[in-house]
Order: structure tokens, then sequence, then C-alpha cells
């Protein structure tokens, strides 16, 4: 697809780097199972199959991008496709003709059940063979297809649990409706062919028709026996969209709903189809007893119920705005809490109110423009009835999309059945336009920086984007703009840890070590540190670093003993330990704390790094070296790993290797001096001069004057012309 053509190279953002990039949970078989054997209500509360997609794909491309971005896509159509067999199979059926055929022709004197816009019937214009019926279904699939706001779903990697849960949630749909409702023989006769399985019988009271009769308001044949292989179809998707995604709590819901408005004859008949429908809401009810404490105590967000609620109100509005006119997405959007009824929530809720009512309005005059409004609200009533980091999110409104796109789907055909030519070229128009805009946003997707530029310029009220701005300029070592961005956040009074901690993050790689401690000093009694495990051992592993950069090692080793008070194992801070000791000069003890970290637990890059150093300092050059391969394989795009592994490479007489990672290194950071001179100093190793020299000089074209660093650079540059 051309709109999502140029997402293939779009990098991981944003929470990909944690769940995806960072996490070795989806690099390893056993470390995926340990993960999932730990605790096995993760299943539903780790997005077990979620993990296991994203564990796929890196067994097959790694950590390329591009094999995630396919996935994603694929999934996505797949999606659009599901949702055009639901429409087609018993939205809008082939209108069946009494004495037993369906025919694709629809005659004159038929009309076909719910007409998109036309409240008294009559598609003029639009009769005429099976096309036109497939036309009806095809449309609201391609609006739901392209539609600009579906881009964070598709194109922010992590959010394949929004594609993958939708992608299940219909397929339990139209699986559900497949076992249940049988379908018309081949051949013109209308009485049900089964399969030999069978599952469990209607009740005794028959619909209109006695047996094997045409329903026609569900375009399908109701008999006496299911489909056991769809039914049990039917709960698995249910139960792997579960798995994927909380939210698909509600599709027990959606085929309540789906059933009353176009199987049961408007109703009449549910009752007698209730007990299929059973299995469904007792594996809920099971759910909520198990996982009841997930579900209602968010410590993290402590928010009262009534501010969450009277703001989600408006926050429906919003995405039926950007629904309407998407033009101004954004990756983090900023919502002003309500707390009291004020007149934004007011009006919130008056136009949720009306479009509900108008949903009932609508149920015996337009049922499918009635079944798209609350299959909306539907979908967003689990992001109401749970307190999550944010009050919106453009990924949580993918599934509720479809009843968006349905709905507008029905008001074009309207259009198009008064007005043929009017009708046909806006569809095109909007067609078109949600092509283009989707395109357009992929874009910005493609550049960290670009993306949270355009987030702080569409939410500069909100913290979190200068955070994130700044952290993705460290990683470009860019450290003027990143210290200038984290003083912009904490100037408009941020009070994140994280700001803090990229910014005397970005003062430690500009060598600025006393403003760098000044800063970590000054939130030592945050309470994020104290309660947060990844904060805290990050906290104290910049801190040691910063006094080991000082020389300062017995600090240091203070620092780093903090982080074995939550990780005892943990192979960076042993091995970060042992090699402070070295630099005392307390040979005993290097090798003690080298010796425990080559037994501790790797969970990370540098926790492999630091492993790879207590190898080679032990003198097992050989397990130091796999140790080195497994820091990349774990952590490819991490410019410090990669720097550190290169340059181990080079202290073990290995300057081939030291300048393969150099060379990505300066491929991932275009502008970084030490990668450069890096390339340089392993090809004066291997005695090629002329490009030593020229790896040499880009590096001192890179560096400020006055540079420390040039004075090296320079004596190295000499030493090329020997």
């Amino acid at each position: 697809m051309l709109a999502y053509f140029n997402s293939f190279g779009v990098p991981f953002h944003y929470d990909d780097i944690y769940y995806l990039r960072e996490n070795l949970q989806i690099k390893s078989f056993d470390e995926f199972w340990n993960w999932l054997s730990i605790d096995y209500s993760t299943i539903f509360t780790g997005r077990a199959f979620l993990l296991f997609t994203f564990y796929l794909n890196y067994v097959i491309n790694g950590l390329d991008v591009f094999g995630y971005h396919i996935v994603n896509l694929l999934i996505h159509i797949s999606t659009a496709f599901l949702f055009y067999l639901l429409l087609a199979k018993y939205v809008y059926p082939p209108t069946p003709i009494k004495g037993g055929s369906n025919v694709s022709q629809a005659p004159e004197d038929i009309t076909p059940p719910s007409p998109p816009l036309n409240l008294r019937g009559g598609w003029e214009g639009l009769r005429g063979g099976r096309g036109s019926y497939d036309f009806v279904a095809i449309l609201p699939s391609t609006l739901f297809l392209l539609h600009p706001i579906n881009t964070e779903s598709v194109t922010y990697i992590s959010s394949r649990s929004s594609v993958l849960s939708a992608f299940f949630m219909l397929a339990s749909l139209l699986c559900f409706f497949r076992a249940t409702t049988p379908q018309p023989m081949k051949g013109g006769s209308n009485a049900p062919s089964y399969p030999p399985l069978k599952l469990s019988r209607i009740l005794d009271s028959q619909p209109r028709g006695g047996r094997g009769s045409y329903d026609g308001s569900a375009g399908a044949v109701i008999g006496e026996k299911v489909h056991a292989g769809f039914y049990a179809l039917s709960i698995i998707s249910f139960l792997l969209g579960l798995s994927t995604k909380e939210s698909a709590i509600v599709t027990p819901a959606l085929i309540l709903l789906f059933d009353i408005y176009f199987i049961s004859d408007k109703g009449k008949n549910i009752k007698s189809r209730l007990k299929y429908h059973l299995p469904f809401w007792i594996i809920i009810a099971a759910g909520f007893f198990y996982y009841t404490g997930y579900i209602t105590s968010p410590a993290m967000y402590d928010r009262a119920w009534q501010t969450h609620i009277l703001t989600e109100f408006k926050v429906f509005v919003e995405y039926l705005k950007l629904l309407i006119l998407p033009l101004n997405l954004n990756i983090d959007h900023h919502i002003k809490a309500s707390m009291t009824l004020d007149p934004s929530v007011i009006i919130s809720i008056v136009v949720i109110a009306g479009l509900l009512l108008l949903a009932i309005f609508l149920k015996g005059k337009n049922k499918v423009l009635s079944f798209s409004i609350l299959w909306f609200f539907l979908n967003l009533a689990p992001f109401m009835a749970i307190r999550l980091n944010d009050y919106m999110a453009e990924r949580w409104v993918y599934t509720a999309s479809l009843g968006f796109s349905l709905f507008i789907s029905g008001l074009l055909m309207g259009l198009t059945s008064k007005y043929k030519r009017i009708g046909v070229f806006t569809i095109t128009c909007v067609v078109i336009s949600f092509g283009i805009l989707t395109h357009m946003r992929n874009e910005i997707y493609k550049d960290p920086i670009l993306l949270w530029t355009d987030a702080i310029e569409k939410s500069p009220k909100k913290i979190r984007p200068y955070t994130n701005l700044c952290a993705s300029y460290v990683e470009r070592q860019q450290m003027d703009k990143a210290v200038e961005t984290c003083k912009t956040a904490i100037k408009k009074g941020s009070r994140q840890t994280e700001t803090y901690i990229n910014l005397a993050t970005a003062y430690f790689f500009k060598n600025d070590l006393n403003n760098a401690e000044s800063i970590l000093l000054s939130m030592a009694d945050a309470m994020r540190i104290k309660s947060d495990k990844s904060l805290f051992e990050i906290y104290h592993y910049n801190l040691g670093s910063i006094y080991k950069g000082k020389k300062e090692y017995n600090r240091a080793i203070g620092e780093y003993k903090e982080i074995l008070k939550m990780s005892p194992q943990s192979p960076a801070a042993l091995g970060l330990i042992a090699e402070c000791y070295y630099r005392l000069g307390l040979k005993d003890k290097a090798e003690e704390y080298s010796y425990l970290a080559t037994k501790g637990i790797p969970q990370n890059g540098e926790d492999y790094l630091m492993l790879a150093k207590s190898f080679l300092y032990l003198g097992e050059n050989r397990k130091g070296i796999e140790s080195l391969n497994k820091a990349i394989i774990t952590d490819p795009l991490n410019g410090n790993i990669r720097y550190s592994v290169a340059t181990l490479f080079l202290e073990v007489g290995n300057p081939d290797g030291a300048y393969k990672h150099f060379s990505v290194m300066a491929k991932l950071s275009p502008n970084y001096s030490p990668a450069y001179s890096g390339m340089g100093k392993a090809m004066l190793a291997t005695g090629n001069l002329r490009e030593a020299s020229k790896h040499f000089n880009k590096a001192l074209s890179l560096l400020p004057p006055g540079s420390p660093e040039r004075k090296e650079l320079l004596e190295l540059l000499d030493k090329t012309k020997g």
C-alpha cells in the first residue's frame, strides 16, 4: 500500500526501546518461556501472545525494523479484510428470494436490509448485481484501512497490540456467526448444510418459517446445530485477543450487539441464542474474579475516579474530532484534567448523549448507522473503566474507528443513492485524502527528533515530549540541543525524574561532570527513584559513572553497591565494582567481583558488556568475546554499547572487529567524533596509514576549537605521516 510504503524504515520509538530493542524476552525462547513461567497470570496481564509475535519477528529478522512494520501492516490489512467479510456476509448479504436460492441480483421488489442513509428505503442507482452490494462492504473497510488516525497503531511498532487484538476480535465475531448461523446449501436450497460435529441445539421455539427457514434480517439460515469447529475458533480468537490486549474484553458484548442487530431478527430470537453467548461471559467472569486487583488497583496513577471519568467524556469527543478531521494527529496528546462539570465536560456529555439517542432513534429506521454508533462507544468503554497513564492516545481508538468508518460510509452511500456523481466524487476525495494524510503522517514517524518536535508543537504544555526529545538528541550525540531541551522542560515546571536523568546524561557526555553530579544529587529524594526499580538502578548507575569519571572510585563503588540491593546478580554493577577496585590497585577485590559478575544473570546489553570485561580481566578471552557479541546482539542500536565493544576489541588486539563496530557507530551517530577516531586507531593498528589519516581528520573536523581531545588526535595524526 502506497499510504504505508514510507513507514517500513521508521525506527523504534518511545516504548519500542524498552519492549523491543532492549527486551531480552523477545530475543530468546528460553527467556520468553522463563518470563511466562514466573507467573501464569502474565498470559493476560503480560500480553503473552503479543510478546510471542515479537519473538517470532526477532527470530526471522533480528531488530531490523522492516520486518516488524511488514507484520503490523499485514495484520492491519487482514483486519480490514475481516471487517469486509463480516459486513458482506451479515450486514449487506445478497438478498435471498423466497423459494430457496440466494442470488446476487437484487430484485426490484426487495429492499436490501438496512440501506445506509435513505431512512425510508430505496437504493435507486445502486441496484444491479452483486458488485453493488460488495461495494457497500468494501467502502467502510477501505476508509478504516486508510484513515490517518490509525497510523499510530500500525506504524508505531509497539501498538501492534491494538491492531492484533482488533484482528482477533473480528475473527471471533466472524467465526461465532459462521458457527451459529448455518449457511444455505449450494444449488439454491435453503436447507442448512452442517458438518458432522454437533455442539448444541436451539430451543424448541423455532423462528418464523419453521426449521431451517431464512431469517430476512440476518441474511442467514437458522438451524438446529452449530459448527463446532468455527465455534471453537471463535472462543480461541477471543482468548488470543485477551492475551494481546485487555480491551478485547468487550468482544462478547460486541457479539451480542451484532447478534441483536443483524442475526436474531432485531432481537426477537435472541433468547434462543443466548446459550451460544454464555461461554464468552463465563470467561469474562472468571477473568474479573482472578484479575480484580490488576484491573482496579492502579497504584501508579492516583487520580480520582471522578476526574478520570469526567475527563474521558472530553477525550471521546476529541476522538470524534480527529476521526472527522484528522489534521492534528499527535503521538502525545495533552488533555487537561476535569475535576468538575466544567463547560467542556457538559458539552461533551451532551454530544455523547445526543449520539446515543440518535442510535436509539435510528434502530428501527437504519440499523447500520445505529449499530455503528454503539460499536464506537462500546469499544471505548474499557478506557472509561480503567485508569491508564494517559487520558488519550490515538492507538486506543483503533477498533472503535471501525464503527466510525461504517457510519461515514453509510452517509456517503446514502448521498450516492440520491446524487450519484456528487456521491462518487465525494467518496473519491475522502479516500484519496485519507491516503495522502496517512503517507504524510508516516513521514513524521521516520525521525524521532521530528516526531517529538511535532508533539511539542501540538502539546506545548506537556512535559514528556521535551523529555523524549532530549533523549533523542542524546542518542544522536547532539548534547547541546539535549541540554537546551531538558532545561526548557524544567522551566515549564517538569518534575519528571526522566527529565533530570536525561539532562545529567547530556552533561556527562559533554564531560561536564560537576553539573551532571549536581543535577542527580538534587533529585536524590525523589519518590519515583525510591519506588521504581528501573529508575533507582539508572540513577545510581549514572551517579556511579560520574564518580568513576572523576576518579572517585570509592564513591563510585558505593553507588554501584546500591544497585546490588535491588539486583544482587547484576553483571553490570558487579563488573563496574571490579573495575573500580582494579583502578584502586585492589586486585584481589577486583578478581572477586569479576568472578561474581561472571556468575550474574544478564538482563540487557550493559550486563553483557560488563560480563565480557569480567571474563577478559580473568583471562577467559573466548567467553569474553562471546559476551561482547551477545552485548551487540542484545541491543545493536545502542551507540554506547557499540562504542564500548569496539574499544574492547581494540584492546584485545582485534582491530578488524573494532573497525566494524566503530563504523556502525559512525552510521548511528554521524556527528560523533570518537567513532571516527576509533576507526582511525583501528586502521593505524593494521598499518593502513592512509585510511587512518582520513578518519582522524574527520574526527578533528567534528571537534570544537580548544577541545582537549584535539591534542590526542593531532598526535595520532602525526603517526600516520611516519
